[in-house]
């Protein structure tokens, strides 16, 4: 069994920031795609015990200046 080892989450901008989707991968192989950072946050912490990990995804269409 993986032992997830990433505990907190760390962010530095209280600005929305919506350009990226997230694909919670389960350790079974399955996923879902959640559209909300929080969201994907919560989902992360209530189901912690069968994740595997995330991967951020671009949201298509979406432009943006970069950092």
């Amino acid at each position: 069994m993986i032992t997830p080892s990433l505990k907190t989450f760390t962010t530095t901008s209280n600005r929305s920031y919506d350009r990226h989707k997230y694909e919670l991968v389960f350790i079974d192989g399955r996923s879902v795609v959640i559209d909300d950072y929080s969201a994907m946050r919560e989902a992360w912490f209530q189901h912690t015990s069968v994740c595997s990990h995330v991967n951020v995804v671009d949201k298509k269409g979406v432009s943006g200046r970069g950092f």
